[in-house]
């Protein structure tokens, strides 16, 4: 732990740290930029607060993985208030150097929805699992874990990962290839 002037030195030097963060995992175009970028600002500080120089690593190095794991809760806490997803949402997927945009085919009714509300919601479902099960199993094993399509449960990557046998970054893009697939399928 260093002390608390310290921590502000460090703060102060590395406040560029958080934007290219913020822009390298989660895309320039994101509705939420600016609180990511404060959301980043905190865990910046929390990384100055907590970082021992004498374990070898660099301030840089320690201080990216704080402002991206702040950042992530963040993102779990806004998805877990989320009451309703639409059909046509884009979703943002970044592996560091590339970002690429997909729609998210995955709809939890509202109850306060008119019938032709929930008559299209009804179609987009069936055309969804229509296309869904044009997939390759594989894919189609790995979207229905993801996105609790089969049971009321969903998985995040890293739990699919070891139910598969592999890396975490290795399913994230398998996850990415599957979710390409569908929307192409849905697209035809």
């Amino acid at each position: 732990m260093v002390d608390h002037a310290t921590a502000v030195m460090l703060t102060e030097e590395n406040m560029r740290l958080v934007p290219y963060m913020v822009h390298r995992y989660f895309g320039k175009e994101t509705d939420m930029l600016d609180d990511y970028i404060a959301t980043g600002y905190l865990g910046l500080w929390k990384a100055a607060r907590k970082f021992e120089p004498d374990q070898g690593v660099k301030f840089g190095t320690y201080a990216s993985r704080c402002i991206v794991n702040e950042i992530m809760m963040l993102v779990r806490k806004e998805s877990r208030q989320t009451k309703a997803i639409s059909l046509d949402m884009e979703i943002s997927i970044s592996n560091g150097s590339a970002a690429s945009k997909v729609r998210l085919y995955e709809v939890i009714p509202c109850p306060d929805e008119g019938p032709d509300d929930l008559a299209e919601q009804q179609i987009a479902i069936l055309e969804m699992y229509n296309a869904l099960h044009r997939l390759p199993e594989q894919y189609r094993s790995i979207l229905c874990l993801r996105y609790g399509l089969r049971s009321s449960r969903e998985m995040n990557q890293r739990c699919i990962a070891r139910e598969f046998g592999v890396t975490p970054q290795h399913m994230s893009r398998k996850l990415r290839t599957a979710l390409s697939r569908l929307r192409i399928i849905m697209e035809s």
